[in-house]
């Protein structure tokens, strides 16, 4: 029965596509339809999320199963490495994409300290959440970047995950299909 019902929200969502109807009439019924947005990984954007008088996020999400995620967004023309110095060396990260590494980690530690007053307005949000960057281009890429990227984002996995803007499209292209069918 309840696969009946996401089914029958699913073609409901595809009808609505079809048709072009406005963003509230979309907005309203995914706010409605609670089964189709736990079919995604993302939930309950909010944007511009004041931590306290320092520190604004670009959004927090609600990620399954990891909870609440501070995500910091930047320039798609951001570089996010230098090149080697030397043949065989890795790639270094940039100033550009460590300032914003570290903004991540600015508002994990503020998150931390002050848990008990970010809890009252995200219930149940880690005094550790994981927090997203999402700057660069993968097409930008070298091949020794991008593994480098993957390496780094391993290492981090418990605290930042870091997508370029073509991951991310990637990402939602693919949870729009599957709830489209197409």
């Amino acid at each position: 029965e309840h696969l009946e019902n996401v089914d029958r929200l699913l073609g409901q969502f595809q009808e609505f596509l079809e048709l072009g109807v406005q963003e509230e009439v979309l907005h309203q019924f995914l706010k409605d339809s609670t089964q189709l947005l736990a079919l995604t990984s993302t939930m309950d954007p909010l944007s511009k999320f004041r931590l306290g008088s320092e520190y604004v996020t670009d959004f927090v999400i609600r990620e399954v199963p990891d909870g609440y995620v501070l995500v910091e967004i930047e320039r798609p023309n951001i570089r996010l490495f230098n090149r080697p110095k030397k043949a065989g060396y890795p790639p270094e990260r940039s100033r550009d994409f460590n300032h914003a590494i570290e903004q991540t980690e600015i508002w994990r530690a503020w998150v931390g300290r002050n848990h008990g007053y970010v809890n009252q307005q995200l219930p149940g949000i880690s005094p550790t959440p994981l927090c997203w960057l999402v700057a660069g281009r993968s097409a930008t890429l070298t091949t020794d970047e991008k593994q480098q990227l993957a390496r780094y984002n391993e290492q981090q996995r418990h605290s930042l995950r870091v997508w370029t803007y073509d991951d991310f499209f990637e990402r939602v292209e693919t949870i729009l299909r599957r709830m489209t069918g197409r």
